[in-house]
């Protein structure tokens, strides 16, 4: 990975992913569990720690929005 694709990964999650999108990457148990809304409020707010903190396989999913938006494999 290059500074440049690092920097191009952190712009994404502070500006570029919408609500609905990222909401469709995570787990349907967590969003019953802990609701949209404040899902969307967490990340909103603090996005690199909220995706840090995400399950693998939700965070896999935004990656792949990130991978399919630039163009590379997801």
């Amino acid at each position: 990975m290059t500074l440049q694709e690092f920097s191009k990964g952190i712009r994404f999650l502070l500006y570029s992913i919408g609500r609905d999108e990222y909401l469709s990457c995570i787990n349907e148990t967590d969003r019953k569990f802990i609701g949209d809304s404040l899902l969307w409020l967490r990340f909103e707010q603090d996005p690199v720690p909220t995706f840090l903190r995400l399950p693998t396989q939700d965070q896999e999913r935004v990656f792949g929005l990130f991978a399919r938006r630039i163009g590379g494999a997801s």
